[in-house]
Parts: structure tokens; C-alpha cells; sequence
């Protein structure tokens, strides 16, 4: 099909502001505005200063940055898509921006030393997958939280399925707890030079992780899954799958090839029981009873 068959000629001009002078997109453009300003002036050496020779603090930086991802995100409201097209062009960036500051490298060493770390990645995660899309849902959405799965749900449903879970899964859990390469990662606070042993940072974690699993089981099996499941049925158990597995990348590999089969099975879930809640329960049990049987299983 050639291009002039599918859509109408236009002369330049005519083409850029179509393009730029709607609503959506004059607010795309500021968020790219706020992006931008962000990217040059953040903290940077005094050998080299950006072309208004000045650099905001860390704080400014990343203030500047989550204000230009959330007014894009928001720009969603004015663009003609499906709530499924939405729903994937809201979680994509989130998604992408989560994974890259990842290790929180913005934020200097006198600020948040390395061992603290982790616990504003938990943060950190809390507010892009669940604060920043609770606070569009409805306005860019037009969606309740109740509607992508932010509520009891079929109870029994999910209470059987987890009964299972719990029942296949923790003794596979006891048995991967010996391994080597599961003892090196987990729990994740050893690798930012906390003491496992140490109670208070091993309560503080494993409240934290619990958080961080109610953020992923709210953006996978609640946002993506219901959020799509309307346009695309039971498929939107898939959508949900592929990116929660490519997040296990780096992962021990009997975890991150399992990553499949938990995908399949907790979006079941949620999409059976109109509820992320027993993903949650579930992800919850799985991965603090690793942190402990790790610390409090010692291998002889």
C-alpha cells in the first residue's frame, strides 16, 4: 500500500501543526522541555558547566525529571487510543525509567550511602508503579482502582490458588534456599553491606520488600492485566508476563526462567479472582521465606 493511498497529503507546514498544536501534544512537548532541562543541568563536575553555566542539585534534577514523566504520561488523556493502548504506552516508560535508576546513582554518597540504598529502591519502585499510576488512573484512564484488580476480589478464588501455590512452591523454596548462588543474592540487603543477621535491618527489609511486591503485583497483575483484559480477554495475562519476566533478567537462572511459569500462573489468578491481592499474599510468602530460610538455615 503506498502511503498516499492510507493517508491524506498535507504540505509541511500543515503536517507540524497538526502535530504540535493539540492539547496532548503541546503538553508532550513541555514534558520533553522539563526532560531536557533536566538531562543538561544535572549535578555535573566543575571542569564542565552546562551552556547557562549552572547545575541544580541532585534533587532539582530528579524533581524536574519526575514532573516531565508524569506530564507526559498525562498527555495520554488527549490522544485517541483504546484504555489498553493507554494502559501499555503509561506502563512502558515507568517501567524503563524504574530499571535504569535502579542503583539510584543520582543521588550522591553523603546523601544516601551505598547500604541505604536499597531501601529507597523500594521507595523508589513504590512511587513509580503504584503512587504515579494510582494518580492517573482515573483522569488519564478513566478507570477505577477497583477496576484493575485494587480490591478483595473473588476471595475463595484466590485464597484455593494460593493454598497451591504455597503448597508447590515452598518446598522448592527450602530446596534452592541451599544453593550457592541463591545464598550470594538473597536476602538482597547482604549485597549493600548489611548484616543479615542483624534483626532490625532484617525486619526493616523484609517490611520494605513486602511494599515492593505490593507496588509489582498492583503494576503487573493489577494495572497491565485488567487494565488490558477488557480489549484482549484472557491474552492480557501474556501482555502482563513478557515484561515481569524481562525484569528477572541477572537473576539466579532457575529464578528468572521460573519467572514464566509464575507469570502465567499469578495473572491466572488475578484475572479469575478480578484481584492482584493473592498474587501479592503469594509473592510475599515466596520470596521472605527465601530471605529467612537463607539467614536462618545455615548450610553445614
Amino acid at each position: 500500500m503506498h502511503l498516499d493511498e492510507d493517508r491524506p497529503a498535507a504540505g509541511t507546514l500543515a503536517t507540524v501543526r497538526a502535530a504540535v498544536c493539540s492539547p496532548g501534544a503541546v503538553l508532550l512537548l513541555a514534558a520533553a522541555l522539563l526532560l531536557a532541562v533536566a538531562h543538561f543541568h544535572r549535578p555535573c563536575p566543575p571542569a564542565w558547566q552546562p551552556p547557562w553555566g549552572f547545575c541544580v542539585q541532585w534533587w532539582g534534577w530528579a524533581l524536574l525529571s519526575l514532573a516531565g514523566l508524569i506530564l507526559a504520561l498525562y498527555s495520554l488523556r488527549y490522544w485517541p487510543l483504546s484504555p489498553a493502548a493507554k494502559v501499555l504506552l503509561l506502563a512502558g516508560p515507568l517501567l524503563a525509567v524504574t530499571h535504569f535508576y535502579k542503583g539510584l546513582t543520582f543521588v550522591p554518597p553523603e546523601v544516601m550511602p551505598e547500604r541505604y540504598r536499597i531501601y529507597a529502591w523500594a521507595v523508589f519502585n513504590v512511587i513509580l508503579l503504584l503512587a504515579v499510576p494510582l494518580a492517573l488512573l482515573r483522569p488519564v484512564l478513566g478507570l477505577s482502582p477497583r477496576e484493575v484488580g485494587w480490591r478483595l476480589g473473588e476471595v475463595r478464588v484466590w485464597g484455593k490458588h494460593v493454598a497451591v501455590y504455597a503448597a508447590l512452591m515452598l518446598p522448592a523454596i527450602a530446596i534452592v534456599s541451599r544453593w550457592p548462588q541463591f545464598r550470594q543474592a538473597y536476602p538482597h540487603i547482604v549485597l549493600y553491606g548489611w548484616d543479615p543477621h542483624n534483626v532490625g535491618a532484617l525486619v526493616a527489609w523484609e517490611v520494605g520488600y513486602a511494599t515492593y511486591f505490593l507496588a509489582w503485583e498492583f503494576f503487573y497483575r493489577g494495572l497491565l492485566l485488567h487494565g488490558t483484559a477488557r480489549e484482549l480477554g484472557p491474552l492480557a495475562i501474556a501482555v502482563q508476563t513478557l515484561p515481569f519476566v524481562l525484569t528477572h533478567s541477572g537473576k539466579p537462572e532457575p529464578e528468572a526462567l521460573g519467572a514464566i511459569i509464575a507469570g502465567v500462573a499469578l495473572g491466572t489468578t488475578s484475572y479469575r479472582s478480578g484481584s492482584f491481592l493473592g498474587c501479592w499474599v503469594i509473592h510475599c510468602l515466596c520470596a521472605c521465606g527465601l530471605d529467612l530460610l537463607v539467614v536462618l538455615w545455615p548450610v553445614r
